[in-house]
């Protein structure tokens, strides 16, 4: 902190105009608190406090195990940055994204700024829940306004209709496995039998486990039950099918991607025959920070029985307790083989693949990995705010 941090933060909360709102709500269990909306030249913020987990802890990302930090992502519930819309007497005000931070993880800032507001009239009830609540436990988002009205509207007495936007929700499962990379095709006719008796059945797959560690042995064909639960402790159960478990071989695909004459054409359209072989160049250097020439990462098939619509995400177990790792810059390795080679699986449902990032040799029979988490798509939905009622 230094006083010209100080002056940067007192012009930075120097409005136009503030509007106190002062509305607590809840929704899904979780408080809400409706501060004001503010006006600063031709942008236009509505912000709102909502209780989150506490990070603490949680800011020495480099000194963290990559599980820690994981876990850590997953405890973030959504913020109130996840409006796309907000309705008030007719009026609708589209949110196109915002900033969001913990009160105590941006404590100078947002003192500063909830100063101002009570310069203009907010103060927190008494019988509030956010009164005594610990700062860390507290997110504050300052959401933008798409398109500013040119006059703020009435939100004293009035309804509030929110449309939140599409979110993913997070489950830590940690579900220790054993993929064992082993091929069992099947004929045409097999497998299409088996999809149709396989189809919408829940019941529970019998897998061999290993005798020394007692963890599922999984290979192509084969299937394990797993339990998640939500924040407000409802467990959801499901079945993971695996198709397929395989042995990927990274710099193979891209050296037959680059090799191909219609790819080289196509990418000559957009880059000169210079920039095409940078582009080749950063990339292969960006794999081999990865994934050295020779290695192989393994991939699953896989599809999901579930309540919820679920996407899976796999780990080697020494990633998980590895270090986070430090890139030196280049360009992103994108796996084109994260996609299922078809859309719909065995059983009947949509299948899904998930590349497990930790190099092995392409000898390898077996790696022991983690269901370390799923994700849940919440859709659009909306909801009413009912406003107070007039004393008179």
């Amino acid at each position: 902190m230094s006083f010209e941090y100080f002056e940067y933060l007192y012009e930075k909360n120097q409005f136009d105009e503030i509007q106190i709102i002062d509305r607590a709500v809840e929704s899904q269990g979780r408080p809400y608190y409706f501060l004001a909306m503010v006006r600063k030249g031709d942008q236009v913020q509505v912000c709102v406090l909502a209780q989150t987990k506490p990070w603490a802890g949680c800011f020495a990302m480099d000194q963290n195990t990559m599980r820690q930090n994981m876990k850590a992502s997953l405890m973030w519930a959504g913020s109130a940055v996840d409006m796309s819309k907000i309705e008030i007497n007719g009026q609708v005000l589209e949110i196109g994204g915002g900033q969001f931070q913990t009160l105590g993880e941006g404590s100078p800032e947002c003192m500063v700024f909830l100063a101002k507001l009570a310069e203009a009239g907010f103060s927190m009830p008494k019988d509030h829940v956010f009164y005594q609540m610990e700062w860390n436990s507290i997110e504050l988002s300052q959401a933008e306004v798409r398109t500013p009205p040119a006059q703020l509207p009435d939100w004293k007495n009035a309804d509030i209709c929110v449309t939140w936007a599409q979110q993913a929700k997070g489950y830590c499962i940690e579900k220790p496995l054993k993929l064992m990379a082993v091929s069992q095709k099947k004929t045409e006719s097999e497998a299409g039998s088996d999809a149709e008796s396989n189809a919408g059945s829940a019941a529970e797959p019998k897998v061999e486990t290993d005798a020394e560690s007692d963890v599922p042995m999984i290979c192509s064909g084969q299937g394990f039950s797993f339990s998640m639960t939500d924040q407000d402790g409802i467990v959801k159960n499901a079945v993971c099918y695996v198709n397929s478990v395989t042995l990927i071989d990274m710099w193979a695909e891209y050296d037959q991607q680059f090799a191909d004459p219609e790819y080289q054409k196509k990418a000559r359209e957009h880059v000169s025959e210079e920039q095409f072989e940078d582009m080749k160049q950063d990339l292969y250097r960006a794999l081999e920070q990865e994934c050295p020439r020779g290695m192989c990462f393994f991939g699953i098939e896989y599809e999901c029985e579930c309540e919820a619509d679920l996407t899976l995400e796999f780990y080697a177990a020494e990633y998980l307790e590895s270090s986070p790792a430090v890139h030196h810059g280049g360009a992103t390795v994108y796996l084109s083989t994260s996609k299922p080679s078809k859309e719909i699986g065995d059983h009947g449902l949509k299948l899904r693949a998930c590349v497990i990032r930790t190099p092995a040799a392409p000898d390898t029979k077996e790696l022991c990995v983690e269901l370390f988490s799923a994700h849940e798509m919440i859709p659009e939905r909306e909801e009413v705010f009912a406003g107070r009622k007039s004393d008179t």
